[in-house]
């Protein structure tokens, strides 16, 4: 059937035509007969009920069944409720079937007023239900009109009634009807139900879009109304008939009205399961009681707070927000969401809360880990604003290809301040047709896509922190069609998945700001700009990017002031798409220092003038205020990029007539560095000391190590469980089982293959993400130290804070000092004995050292792990591995046992 709800015309599927010819057919099998089964929860909207394994899309519904047919009923609590049970209403009789009522059957239109309780139906015919002619089982036989061949469409009926006030106690209305061909049906002026019939206005002439017949037309078809569609006093329903055909040859009306009474009656069941047999027209209640919660309504049509007094707000399913309506919140709301609940706005969201007292929306705990919807804003009419507002376990919104992030914007305008975004199951915020202010917020993903992605609207985005993950095509912020937009100093970092971008700028975006950005752990660029957009960039930082600014497909960017380090290549200008064209661009005061492959690179297709700029690489070309050298960074091992007394690019840069220094007034990044190579040993003359580099962790934490790879120099994977404790060093050697490491008392892996070139060679080690952590090109001669490549001598690292890739930064040292040196305090009494040994050996382990205790092979292998109990000693058989060389690792104490056989 198709009816009309008094707001919308629906389509619902009610069994009435062909499944119940269906059921005739298989009368053989005994389904001889089916049955309505009512469903109704109490209060309204407390739960959600499924029949079998089917969610009940309405708080009351009702449903044809066959007979003697068990089905599994099962009520869920909505937050803000608690299940009681459920109860088999009784059922008082309002309007019983073969109730007297007004007609009309004159074939006339009566216009629209005839449903109105005031109407004068004073002329009307009276009779008895049921009503027709044709099948033979009327009580009132009604005229037709006269022509077999052109009948009345159209017969209408009134009925007045009265009810106490003692009515409203019941828990529901339910009209049954029984008509043929269809109709509409009104209480008290209110239609509440159309049955097949057009969508638009309808007049005594107009015909129902179809027919029905037996055995259709015998049964009656049940629909819940709203209680607050009547009175107490007098009602008046009235019902329209309408004809599929003029010269249709029956017709038939009967209506029964009945309210059900829980208050009298007793639980069948306090289980949320019910099994149920209909063997005839049943009705059935889920009883709940609300918890005394504050629940969201459904539908805001006008302003609405949610006040601290009440929080936490719970929210049940979708709340919608109308044009022109206005959501207030507090501060120190919180509003719990059901799981894949929404709020859908075309109003307006005013959430402002405070530093000390933020908004939270979340998921409802009773749910969680179950995430919830999102917030959604659909042609709003006006701007929304949240301020210290807090989401966390949002998802995507009805849409997911509009609605796609926590918070989402088509022709929505949003301002933000302040919010933290860093634990949603998808990306923080998108927006289409929008503009967007994003101000002090910090914003996280654990998916794939862009923390933030504008297009075509407006778009400022100031001092806000962007944390990347290791999902690929991940970027921090994406700006695609906007037009004089802004980003302005921001933090961007550790986007470690493929193809992951700091800024990834396309589609035309014209005029944009950028400055004061620090990107830095970017795996593919830091900034992309392409698809003829023009970017101003200035005063950046990056740092650890494989491309630091990435210039393609007809784009226009101003680069001035900006500080490179770390990067492959800090600039590369380039034809992404064939016939595109590539990256125009012009760079000034800036410096590019410490790239492994190339200080800057443009193909043919490209353009890009450099000025005024300082590189340490590849040299600059010859351009006015080029230079080429050290830059003089300050510390840039622990990330401190100021520039030190002497600096070449201290004033060198030129700003107008006035000089200026290159690079950006960024000068610190905070954050842990990066393990950095600090002794180099080449063995020219081939003794028995092996070849070998030391990697010192000059962080205060444990670096893991596991998958870091050394590239260039030599081949090397670091095995899992790999790690560096705080300030400790880890030699690379190309033969761990040689006598000069048995007692050395550091970790000492193993290289899979390649050596050290006498003359120098580049090394280079990358974290586990493919992200060049170290570079170094070591050389004779050279700016190294000389000293460093001949017998017995050794390059060491003056200061791991210092940049490690020139030469100046190292000094020559004696080998025997790596290798005399007491020890003694680094092993704090750990000892092994025997050693060598044939199988078991007993572990001394220094007082309050409790990691477990970890073997490895030569290879750096991990052969095993014990427990260490915290007693001191330990005792492990190692007859069941190979003969060589067994390291044994318990927190930083190292030991190397030769296990002979």
């Amino acid at each position: 059937d198709i009816y009309w709800n008094s707001k919308v015309c629906d389509v619902r599927a009610y069994v009435e035509e062909r499944p119940m010819a269906l059921l005739t057919d298989l009368s053989r099998y005994g389904y001889t007969e089916i049955a309505n089964l009512g469903l109704s929860v109490a209060p309204a909207n407390a739960g959600s009920l499924k029949i079998n394994d089917l969610i009940v899309p309405e708080s009351n519904w009702i449903g044809p069944y066959l007979n003697n047919q068990e089905t599994l009923i099962t009520a869920v609590d909505k937050s803000g409720f608690r299940f009681l049970g459920w109860k088999s209403p009784e059922k008082k009789i309002l309007i019983a079937k073969g109730s007297e009522w007004k007609y009309l059957d004159n074939g006339s239109d009566v216009g629209t007023a005839w449903s109105e309780p005031e109407f004068d139906d004073s002329s009307w015919k009276s009779g008895h239900a049921q009503f027709g002619y044709g099948d033979g089982d009327e009580t009132t036989i009604i005229d037709y009109g006269g022509s077999s061949s052109n009948r009345n469409i159209t017969t209408y009926f009134r009925h007045t009634f009265s009810l106490s006030p003692e009515s409203f106690s019941l828990s529901g209305f339910v009209i049954s009807l029984l008509k043929d061909d269809r109709a509409v049906v009104y209480v008290n002026g209110t239609e509440v139900l159309r049955c097949n019939l057009p969508c638009s206005a309808i007049s005594s002439s107009t015909l129902a879009l179809s027919s029905i017949s037996d055995p259709a037309e015998l049964y009656f078809t049940s629909w819940f109304i709203d209680a607050s569609l009547l009175q107490s006093g007098e009602n008046v329903i009235a019902v329209e008939v309408h004809q599929n055909s003029k010269s249709s040859w029956d017709v038939s009306f009967d209506l029964e009205l009945a309210g059900f009474d829980l208050v009298s009656t007793n639980y069948l069941s306090t289980g949320n399961e019910l099994a149920f047999k209909v063997t005839t027209d049943a009705f059935l209640t889920a009883v709940y009681e609300p918890t005394g919660q504050c629940i969201v309504p459904e539908f805001i049509s006008g302003d609405f707070t949610l006040s601290k007094a009440c929080s936490p707000w719970l929210v049940q399913g979708d709340v919608s927000i109308d044009f022109g309506a206005t959501l207030t919140i507090e501060p120190g709301v919180e509003i719990w969401m059901s799981p894949k609940s929404n709020i859908l706005s075309n109003g307006q969201i005013v959430a402002i809360g405070t530093a000390k007292e933020r908004i939270v929306i979340k998921s409802d705990p009773e749910y969680f880990p179950q995430s919830w919807g999102a917030i959604t804003f659909l042609n709003t009419s006006g701007t929304s604003e949240l301020r210290y507002v807090t989401i966390e376990n949002a998802s995507e919104g009805v849409l997911p290809i509009r609605d796609y992030a926590a918070l989402s914007a088509f022709k929505g305008d949003l301002l933000l301040d302040n919010l933290i975004l860093e634990d949603n199951e998808s990306n923080p915020i998108v927006s289409r047709y929008s503009d967007v202010v994003l101000t002090n917020s910090t914003l996280r993903s654990k998916v794939t896509g862009d923390l933030i992605n504008v297009k075509y609207g407006t778009a400022r985005i100031e001092n806000c922190v962007f944390k990347g993950n290791a999902m690929p095509d991940n970027d921090a912020i994406d700006y695609d069609g906007i037009t004089d937009g802004i980003i302005h100093n921001c933090l961007i970092h550790d986007f470690l998945g493929y193809n992951s971008d700091g800024l990834d700028i396309g589609e035309k975006t014209t005029n944009l700001s950028v400055d004061s950005l620090t990107i830095f752990n970017i795996t593919d660029k830091g900034i992309s700009v392409g698809q003829n957009s023009s970017v101003t960039i200035k005063n950046a930082l990056l740092v650890n990017c494989n491309l630091g600014m990435g210039l393609k497909d007809l784009s226009r960017v101003i680069i001035d002031h900006c500080s490179f380090y770390g990067n492959c290549i800090p600039v590369n200008c380039y034809e992404k798409n064939p016939g595109s064209a590539g990256g125009i661009a012009s760079l000034t005061n800036s410096i590019l220092s410490n790239s492994s492959n190339l200080s800057f690179s443009a193909d043919s297709k490209s353009s890009l003038s450099i000025q005024y700029s300082i590189s340490d690489n590849t040299p600059l070309p010859s351009a006015p205020g080029n230079l080429f050298g050290n830059p003089l960074f300050l510390n840039p091992g622990v990330f401190d990029f100021s520039l030190a007394a002497g600096s070449r690019a201290l004033l060198s840069g030129q700003d107008g007539a006035t000089p200026s220094n290159m690079g950006s007034t960024i000068q610190s990044i905070d954050s842990e560095p990066y393990p950095v190579i600090s002794r180099i040993f080449t063995n020219p003359f081939k003794t028995s000391i092996p070849e070998f580099i030391c990697i010192y962790n000059p962080s205060p934490r444990t670096r893991d190590l596991a998958n870091y790879t050394v590239s260039k120099g030599f081949t090397f994977t670091f095995p899992p469980e790999t790690s560096l404790a705080d300030y400790e060093t880890l030699y690379l050697t190309s033969d761990a089982g040689a006598k000069a490491w048995w007692d050395f008392p550091f970790q000492v892996l193993q290289w899979d293959e390649g050596q050290l070139s006498d003359g120098g060679e580049a090394i280079e080690l990358m974290e586990n993400h493919g992200l060049v952590i170290d570079y170094i090109k070591y050389e004779y001669p050279g700016n190294w130290p000389s000293a460093g490549f001949l017998e017995g001598k050794m390059m060491v690292l003056t200061n791991p804070k210092t940049d490690n890739h020139f030469g100046e930064n190292w000094l020559a040292e004696t080998i025997e000092t790596l290798f005399n040196t007491d020890t003694s305090s680094n092993l704090a009494e750990m000892r092994v004995y025997p050693n060598p040994g044939f199988g078991k050996i007993g572990i001394w382990i220094p007082e309050n050292e409790l990691s477990d205790i970890l073997l490895y092979s030569s290879q750096g292998k991990l052969l095993g792990k014990y427990i260490n109990d915290g007693t001191g000693f330990a005792e492990i058989d190692l007859g069941i591995y190979d003969q060589g060389i067994i390291l044994i690792k318990v927190g930083k104490h190292m030991k190397k046992v030769v296990l002979l056989k």
